[in-house]
């Protein structure tokens, strides 16, 4: 049996605000990342409380993962086939894009990058 826990859900909402910042205004919220790590501290948190119950079984655990999971998984897949494919280029390449730009800037201007490691 779970009980609704209020503060961790308020722990996940710092954590995606924090990422979403991070990955939106690298600027702004530089160290956005450590939401990652809240997500982790939570789950290795709730995952250990359910290990630790009387009636755990690894079957039981990864059938409630796949339950809560395979229907999102299920319907982006049906999403992205479905779309048309000059769009499902245009998306990539944006993603290309922006990833480099923001999340790889080494691989966006390395000559400023190599005049600091001198």
């Amino acid at each position: 049996m779970t009980i609704y826990r209020p503060d961790i859900d308020g722990l996940r909402a710092v954590a995606v605000f924090l990422v979403l910042g991070f990955h939106a205004f690298p600027e702004v919220v530089p160290a956005g990342f450590v939401g990652v790590d809240i997500f982790f501290v939570i789950s290795g948190f709730l995952i250990t409380g359910i290990i630790l119950a009387n009636d755990f079984s690894f079957a039981g655990f990864y059938a409630r993962r796949a339950r809560r999971l395979f229907p999102a998984l299920l319907l982006a897949r049906l999403i992205r086939k479905s779309a048309p494919e000059g769009w499902r280029a245009w998306c990539k390449a944006l993603m290309r894009r922006r990833i480099r730009l923001r999340s790889h800037p080494i691989t966006f201007n390395r000559e400023r990058h190599a005049r600091h490691d001198r």
